[in-house]
């Protein structure tokens, strides 16, 4: 991530190391921190390491003072990109132990104090940036300030005995890529990468595209012979199904017209051997007609008396029909005001159970008051000692006052919530006590259920009364047939009837002499249905045929689009495997071992090499490193990429274990600088922080030539801090930060 490096501005802490407080502006320029061993300057550059990225361990507890009486907490406000920032880490010791991250930045819009300046202790707004985890936090720490642990222990801060870049425990793998993070190639050509791969794979899942395509038109196009002769097999079926057709119509039509002329024949047979029938039996049924004349006399005496016992019982389904209708619409009105009823009391019901809960709530409020009440008196006696809000000792009398005042107004608040409650009861209290509502309840509930028994008895009154009035129609229509069949009997006379009868008789056996012989009209019928179905063989056939036709057709029309689909796709092919090659070459270019390697090794190695090897020579050594890429393999068969640092002397190459403390300090310091002045340049930052910790070993000859090439590097480093037991550098800087320890408690000297 490109942008500006961190630079520290402010640091604060609690119970940490031997700092019981510390609050502290680093000064820009060029700073020597001094004081005894075990004071306690280590942990002053120290501290941005550990807000920034949190212990390596895991956990903050070694880092608690011995003998805390609170909580471990350390702050580090900084500037980057413009922005001002802040992290705080914390760490409760009781139980488990609790450890907590905030991450903030610097809000311009919120009201703040107007010209401000970097280091001011003016009180600045701030926005909150932490995520829901520790874990989530760190990461966005990072990705904002665009460094990890390692690149900034690489070009910011040399922590005491770390060899970093020139020790050989270092991985080269880990080396190079620390290069490639801190000069943020990986910010640069890793986009370009990454859109280089997915523009690769995009064209090469369209060459895998085509190609699939190519060879579903390459297998159409090897089916076009057989295709052309289905074609022509096809168009000679359909006609030989054509002429079927006709010839099957013909024979369809011949074996129903047979059948209709059977079927009529029958039919004029059935019907003139039903009349045959009917006249014989009405030949015969005119002695029965007297017969059942005197019966149905008979049975008309014993009808009439029934009808005259049922119309009075008929007669009452009128009356009972409007006298229910009326008792319906009062048992409406009943249910409704039984509704409104049931309405009140369940209303009631609400008010008194709300006063039951107010009640329960007056007196938690109650309660609540009396607690806050005796709060109040046991922080103005001094019993409570620490603000309840900001978990800050009350020290002075304002703050006391203040916190009492604040459980004071608590109690009041509660106490009059508990009045208002009172209040509310009183009002409902009045409308929940009306006795009367269940009186009137149960009333209508009595005396619906009295109009719902008559209702039930009037209903059974008017079935009867409908049931008579069916049976009265019954009847009364029994005996209006019953007169009407004697009648009959009396009109037609016995002698008309028989003569009468056997006319019928002669004319309806003259009708059935005068039919022809009976056919098999089934096996017609079976004729029918074999034509039928040939009928239908033949039209399937037909349009099998004619769809084979179509079909072949379609694909001979396939397969021509398919060779123009070919000839293209030649082309899209050539043209995708230029991309490809293309993509392939930017592939190789915008990798590792690609345009950055070249970037890292004809542009960053030689800087940091001349760089490091001038502040050897001003820190008088007689010796020089060199950063190499490549290493002969053990097996002799070429090289291996990597990155080492080698140190020349005059008689050769020698081991970085082999050089004393003094020299492998001097090693350190100068590729430490060299690599910051490298990634100050390279990516342009104008906020620049140089750290350094009690760089061991160095003689006094070595500390002033350190002293002077620092004082050389404030016009490129905007804070540069090195911390040193020697005496001689209170007098080599312009400033000095001094640090005092008594007993087991440091701090800062003003």
């Amino acid at each position: 991530m490109e942008g500006d490096r961190v630079k520290p501005l402010h640091i604060r802490a609690a119970n940490f190391r031997t700092f019981e407080a510390l609050d502290l502006d680093l000064p820009e320029g060029c700073t020597a921190i001094v004081g005894p061993n075990g004071a306690g300057k280590s942990s002053l550059v120290m501290l941005p390491d550990l807000c920034l990225f949190g212990a390596e361990s895991r956990s903050l507890a070694p880092y608690l003072s011995d003998d805390a009486i609170g909580d471990l907490m350390i702050e580090l406000t900084f500037e980057h990109d413009g922005k001002v920032y802040r992290v705080r880490r914390g760490f409760t010791a009781t139980a488990r132990g609790k450890a907590t991250c905030d991450f903030e930045r610097e809000d311009p819009d919120l009201p703040g104090i107007p010209g401000r300046g970097v280091h001011t202790k003016e009180p600045r707004k701030w926005e909150p940036l932490t995520r829901e985890t520790i874990k989530e936090t760190d990461a966005l720490i990072c990705q904002t300030i665009g460094m990890t642990r390692d690149t900034y222990r690489a070009s910011a801060y040399l922590a005491q005995g770390d060899g970093s870049f020139a020790d050989p425990a270092w991985d080269p793998k880990r080396r190079k890529e620390l290069l490639f993070t801190s000069l943020g190639l990986d910010a640069v050509w890793t986009p370009l990468l990454d859109k280089a791969r997915a523009d690769k794979r995009e064209c090469e899942a369209q060459r895998q595209e085509l190609s699939g395509r190519v060879g579903t038109l390459e297998e159409t196009l090897a089916g076009k012979q057989s295709a052309e002769q289905r074609a022509v097999d096809a168009g000679v079926i359909d006609g030989n199904a054509v002429l079927a057709v006709e010839i099957a119509e013909r024979n369809v039509a011949a074996a129903q017209a047979k059948v209709t002329e059977a079927e009529k024949d029958e039919s004029r047979r059935r019907e003139y051997a039903a009349r045959l029938k009917s006249a014989e039996q009405a030949a015969q049924r005119f002695d029965e007609i007297e017969s059942a004349a005197a019966t149905a006399a008979e049975t008309l005496k014993t009808c009439e008396p029934q009808v005259a016992a049922l119309e009075p019982t008929a007669a009452l389904k009128a009356p009972l029909e409007t006298e229910i209708r009326e008792l319906e619409i009062e048992q409406g009105q009943l249910a409704e005001s039984l509704r409104l009823a049931e309405t009140a009391v369940r209303e009631r019901d609400e008010r008194l159970k709300k006063i039951e809960q107010r009640n329960a709530e007056i007196v938690s409020l109650t309660a609540k008051a009396g607690a806050a009440e005796r709060a109040a008196a046991a922080v103005a006696s001094g019993e409570i000692k620490t603000c309840r809000e900001c978990k800050q000792p009350l020290r002075d009398p304002a703050a006391i006052e203040e916190s009492r005042q604040s459980h004071l107004a608590e109690a009041a608040e509660a106490m009059a919530k508990a009045e208002a409650l009172t209040a509310e009861n009183s009002t409902d209290l009045v409308d929940a006590t009306d006795a009367m509502i269940d009186h009137r309840l149960e009333s209508l509930r009595t005396k619906t259920q009295a109009l719902t028994a008559d209702i039930a008895d009037k209903r059974e009154s008017l079935r009867k009364a409908q049931a008579a009035e069916v049976d009265l129609v019954s009847l009364r229509a029994r005996a209006d047939r019953l007169r009407e069949s004697i009648d009959a009997a009396k009109a037609q006379g016995h002698a008309e009837a028989k003569q009468a009868a056997e006319v019928e008789l002669a004319a309806a056996r003259d009708a059935v002499a005068g039919v022809g012989e009976a056919v098999d009209l089934e096996a017609l019928k079976r004729a029918a249905d074999s034509a039928g179905y040939s009928l239908n063989v033949a039209q399937t056939t037909a349009r099998d045929a004619h769809t084979e036709v179509v079909k072949a057709e379609a694909e001979l029309e396939r397969i021509a689009k398919a060779e123009a689909q070919l000839a293209a796709s030649a082309n899209d092919r050539e043209a995708l495997d230029a991309e490809h090659d293309l993509l392939c070459q930017l592939e190789r270019a915008y990798g590792r071992d690609g345009i950055p390697a070249l970037i890292v090794e004809n542009a960053a190695i030689p800087a940091i090499e001349d760089e490091a090897n001038r502040i050897l020579a001003e820190l008088h050594t007689d010796y020089s490193v060199e950063l190499r890429t490549q290493r002969e393999l053990k097996s002799g068969d070429g090289l291996a990429d990597t990155l080492d640092v080698i140190i020349l002397t005059d008689i050769g190459e020698r081991p970085y274990e082999s050089f004393s403390g003094g020299e492998r300090s001097r090693i350190n310091v100068a590729l430490r600088i060299a690599l910051a002045r490298l990634l100050a340049h390279r990516r342009g930052a104008e906020s620049r922080a140089l750290l350094l910790d009690e760089i061991e070993y160095l003689d006094d000859e070595g500390l002033a030539a350190l002293a002077e090439i620092l004082r050389g590097l404030q016009g490129e480093f905007d804070l540069i801090l090195i911390v040193s037991h020697a005496a001689g550098l209170r007098d080599a800087f312009d400033q000095v930060i001094e640090i005092t320890k008594d007993g087991n408690s440091s701090e800062v000297v003003e």
